[in-house]
């Protein structure tokens, strides 16, 4: 592969334009030399689309309607691998980069063919030495992925060069090769967990998954959620069962499952009662809970 080879950077947008402003000033600031940008518009109504038309330095995609995480980001990889890319960025659009983030992705990413999808060091935005991601493993038994070091103040604990078992979604640098032999982000969540499944599909298709801790972003992602929308409480509960339907053991999605419904599940509505004072936080779980149980792939 060429020394710099093409990255198609894609930021999907929803009625998010000022984050999604921020996150394309800190892209101008990257020293890679060959990249464009993409940004993807879910049909926002907050004028986002008005405001990105003014930018002559991306290329705007705008959807008829939301397409949600994936089959938004979707259009943008289509797009990319039309236009010859050899990898593509998935970023957050409630991100900013570090001006080295995207060099120092692609620096390893060519140092080995077996690597697919790479994720750099991110933090929170506030406060910005606290780890987002350094990593993450899965507990297939409890059905728990975690991200490691999150919450950990960064002192330099997390720098090695580590495969993991995936990579969040707030970053993803794919290598064409991942797209051609798997295709794209998997369409059954709308939301949440598209970004473990494509992970560990490629894993499981012999490529490798690489955090690199010399390349970092910061992500808006809140310290302590004060409010939880009710759609993401659905959208939690239904997609890690189909997510383990999808990729466990017959025992470790027994097991998983077991433990969401008398361990898990009563914790977090508990836990989201408290902070939303809503008792529909309770229905929302137990709808995603049977459409996950029930749902056909």
């Amino acid at each position: 592969m060429e020394k710099n080879p093409k990255v198609s950077i894609i930021v999907l947008n929803w009625n998010g334009k000022e984050d999604t402003i921020d996150c394309l000033k800190s892209l101008k600031n990257i020293t890679y030399p060959n990249y464009e940008v993409i940004v993807i518009d879910n049909a926002s109504t907050d004028g986002s689309v008005e405001e990105f038309q003014e930018l002559v330095d991306i290329k705007l995609i705008v959807n008829k309607e939301n397409l949600g995480y994936s089959k938004g980001n979707n259009v943008g990889i289509q797009y990319a691998i039309n236009n010859k890319a050899d990898y593509v960025l998935i970023l957050n659009n409630d991100t900013v980069v570090d001006p080295h983030f995207l060099s120092e992705l692609v620096k390893i990413a060519n140092s080995n063919e077996k690597i697919g999808i790479l994720g750099p060091k991110t933090y929170y935005a506030e406060p910005d030495n606290m780890i987002y991601y350094a990593g993450a493993k899965i507990n297939w038994y409890t059905g728990q992925p975690k991200h490691i070091g999150q919450k950990k103040i960064d002192d330099e604990q997390f720098n090695q060069i580590k495969n993991v078992d995936f990579v969040a979604g707030s970053c993803m640098l794919i290598k064409r090769e991942v797209i051609e032999k798997i295709g794209m982000l998997p369409t059954d969540y709308f939301l949440l967990w598209e970004d473990i499944d494509y992970s560990v599909k490629a894993n499981r298709n012999g490529f490798e998954l690489v955090y690199v801790p010399s390349s970092k972003i910061w992500h808006k992602e809140s310290v302590s959620i004060k409010k939880i929308k009710t759609y993401r409480i659905y959208y939690s509960a239904r997609n890690r069962l189909i997510f383990h339907k999808k990729y466990a053991t017959k025992l470790e999605y027994f097991s998983s499952t077991i433990y969401f419904i008398l361990y898990q599940l009563p914790l977090s509505c508990l836990f989201m009662f408290i902070r939303n004072k809503n008792l529909n936080v309770i229905s929302y779980s137990l709808k995603g809970l049977f459409q996950g149980i029930f749902y056909k792939y």
